[in-house]
């Protein structure tokens, strides 16, 4: 059985999805009980995540997806839940941008630990944690991009 995470990423995959929760219900013809029946979760949870009030757990959003039909493949969600972010990957490209745990704990607002427990997967891994670093590293790859353009260019 795969970890019940609580914190959720806000991509905006995701926002536009729980955006859309309402519509997807209504046009499959059920009601928020329904709904609530069918993936074992209460009616008010459905309400608020519909309102906007609360956001589900990560395994309550990919049950929804699947029920939906709806496609977060490309969800940080998505792919913290299945696993297809490599922890190695992330390390080696922490590595190569010279970023410690604690330099990006700042960068990403996360304590040391935090990032420390996302990058390896342990018991507290928070998924927003991740999204906090894919950003950064992002980012860094563009720098790193920009850098190297520019230094490409001064040079000829």
């Amino acid at each position: 059985m795969k970890k019940e995470y609580k914190c959720i990423a806000d991509d905006s995959i995701t926002r536009e999805f729980l955006a859309c929760l309402k519509v997807m219900r209504m046009k499959a013809g059920l009601s928020q009980k329904g709904l609530a029946d069918m993936l074992n979760i209460r009616k008010n949870d459905v309400q608020c995540y519909e309102l906007g009030r609360n956001s589900p757990s990560l395994s309550v959003l990919m049950r929804l997806a699947e029920f939906f039909k709806y496609d977060l493949s490309e969800s940080v969600n998505y792919k913290f839940f299945h696993q297809t972010i490599k922890p190695s990957s992330l390390k080696r490209e922490l590595k190569r941008f010279g970023l410690s745990y604690t330099e990006i704990g700042k960068l990403a607002g996360y304590d040391r630990q935090q990032i420390f427990e996302t990058v390896n997967y342990r018991k507290y891994a928070s998924v927003g944690c991740m999204a906090a670093i894919l950003e950064i590293l992002k980012h860094e790859r563009m720098s790193s991009r920009l850098r190297e353009k520019f230094e490409r260019r001064r040079r000829e």
